[in-house]
């Protein structure tokens, strides 16, 4: 016989209310949290400080990569996010603005992990956002790591990319060489999902507020707006892939010096005409993103952030 408890209720049926019970309190007691978190006043002005940020960091690196691609004033800048917090620093006044940009960095990763806490949801769709907005944050930390050195020593940043330094320290035995063919394919794999989640589906304007995907669907400013998002987005997608093509013929040739980061990537695809046009659109498309970052900064919360 079943044992009944004093009012008479099957044990087994007060489990399951008090995990029924314990399952609301847990459930509202994140939603209570992200309520919290979202009715915040600085929320907003943390987000947009950091896509300013984020912004300007991507113009100057889409200049110099266009300066790259002409290569009629040759640069020694790097046309990478790293490079472009030296080139700021040069400017008068530039390690006062740099400070200004350390912060704008440091809010903006702010913003990344508080995106990352506050999804809801735990299918693949879910985990990947949680997974893109972790490196998006690792990333910046490092660039905004970049930037307070910068700001200290006024030196601009120097030496071998992240990629480079990786690729070298895989390449020390014979299995890395799948290691690092496999993380090519990955990193072309995610510049066709930005090909397709950005540019095709235009995914990026569901992170703001207040405009359509449609250019024509929207009043002149809106539709720039969509339309640098666009460009700017395959520009990423496009150098991104190249990055990986280069990891791949690494791995291939089991020769770490033909690895490339973000600036010897550019810069050896410009050795040829037809490579510096390919280097220009490129420079171009990192410009647009940039705009777009900076256009787009006023449209953006915390509430509605989906991509980064």
């Amino acid at each position: 016989m079943v044992g009944r408890s004093p009012g008479g209720v099957p044990p087994c049926a007060m489990i399951e209310t008090s995990q029924r019970t314990d399952d609301r309190d847990e459930g509202s007691a994140s939603e209570r949290f992200v309520d919290l978190v979202r009715r915040q006043p600085w929320i907003d002005p943390v987000v947009r400080m950091g896509w300013l940020s984020r912004g300007l960091v991507y113009v100057v690196v889409g200049l110099t990569a266009m300066s790259v691609a002409v290569q009629s004033a040759p640069t020694k800048d790097e046309a990478s996010p790293s490079g472009a917090l030296g080139r700021i620093a040069s400017v008068p006044a530039g390690r006062v603005l740099l400070g200004v940009l350390f912060v704008g960095m440091v809010l903006y990763i702010i913003f990344q992990l508080f995106s990352l806490v506050l999804i809801e949801g735990n299918d693949f769709a879910h985990w990947w956002r949680r997974a893109g907005h972790l490196l998006a944050a690792a990333a910046y930390s490092m660039f905004a790591w970049s930037a307070f050195k910068v700001v200290l020593s006024g030196e601009k940043s120097s030496g071998s990319s992240l990629v480079e330094v990786a690729s070298r320290a895989v390449l020390q035995n014979t299995a890395g060489r799948w290691l690092l063919g496999a993380a090519g394919v990955v990193t072309i794999g995610v510049g066709g999902y930005f090909v397709y989640r950005h540019v095709v589906q235009r995914g990026f304007v569901d992170g703001l507020t207040g405009i359509d995907d449609s250019p024509g669907d929207n009043d002149a400013p809106r539709g720039a707006i969509v339309v640098a998002g666009v460009v700017g987005w395959m520009g990423r997608a496009v150098v991104i892939a190249l990055i990986g093509f280069f990891v791949i013929r690494a791995a291939v040739n089991f020769d770490p010096d033909d690895a490339r980061g973000f600036d010897r990537a550019l810069r050896q695809t410009a050795g040829s005409t037809t490579g510096s046009l390919f280097v220009l659109a490129c420079g171009i498309g990192l410009l647009s993103y940039g705009v777009f970052c900076i256009a787009s900064h006023r449209h953006r919360t915390i509430r509605d952030n989906e991509s980064d």
